[in-house]
């Protein structure tokens, strides 16, 4: 089943996942969230943006903020058309159990890879960038191998936890977002649960398991390590 994420703007890490596979209208996804104000202050949907959300329903899939005012934003991450890059890693740090590693791609970006090492010569692709304070553009990406088996077992790629593009892996043959990832249970389950407790997060690090080349579909469970 599907669901619509709601946050609140007085709560920043406060996420509730409305489970529906048809669209809720704003009263509703107001009501069911259980974020309504208990003395009838009229509250209103945001987009994450910051932008007052100006649809009649919210589809599934969709994330929104619940609040009296505009949720507040600083430097925005942008999502962007999945590309492939030639990646020379020149840093590595620990994370987790494991590293990630990050290399400058041509526009001057520092591109972040999980599980790779310095010194290594990869195919990475770019799925989302973010622009600090300071004005350098940081990148998010992950991995990709071979055209016909472009993941291997164990390892770290990177999946968005909500939205259109949710559990969908890049395919070098398609050039696009088309490999559906299938969360083992007890690892989805446990995750969701976390991220009620310590905060949700946009991108969630996943382990391959495996990598099925005839149905083009990848078995995974979640790295937690390298999102807390």
């Amino acid at each position: 089943m599907s669901s619509i994420r709601v946050g609140h703007v007085e709560v920043p890490d406060l996420w509730v996942d409305i489970d529906t596979d048809s669209s809720l209208t704003v009263q509703e996804v107001i009501t069911l969230s259980g974020m309504r104000p208990r003395d009838g202050t009229p509250v209103h949907c945001y987009l994450t943006s910051g932008d007052i959300f100006d649809g009649e329903e919210v589809p599934p899939g969709q994330s929104v903020v619940i609040g009296t005012r505009a949720p507040r934003v600083g430097r925005r991450r942008m999502l962007v058309e999945p590309k492939m890059h030639y990646l020379t890693v020149r840093w590595d740090k620990p994370a987790g159990s494991s590293l990630v590693g990050s290399g400058i791609i041509e526009d001057g970006c520092t591109l972040w890879v999980p599980g790779v090492r310095s010194g290594s010569d990869i195919r990475a692709v770019e799925i989302a960038r973010r622009e600090n304070s300071n004005g350098k553009v940081h990148a998010q990406g992950y991995r990709a191998r071979g055209d016909s088996v472009p993941y291997f077992r164990n390892d770290l790629v990177r999946v968005f936890s909500a939205g259109d593009n949710k559990f969908l892996l890049f395919d070098p043959r398609t050039g696009g977002l088309s490999i559906p990832v299938k969360v083992i249970s007890k690892s989805y389950q446990e995750t969701r649960q976390r991220e009620l407790n310590s905060g949700w997060k946009f991108l969630w690090t996943v382990r391959v398991l495996n990598f099925d080349s005839k149905q083009r579909m990848v078995l995974v469970e979640v790295e937690p390590s390298h999102m807390w």
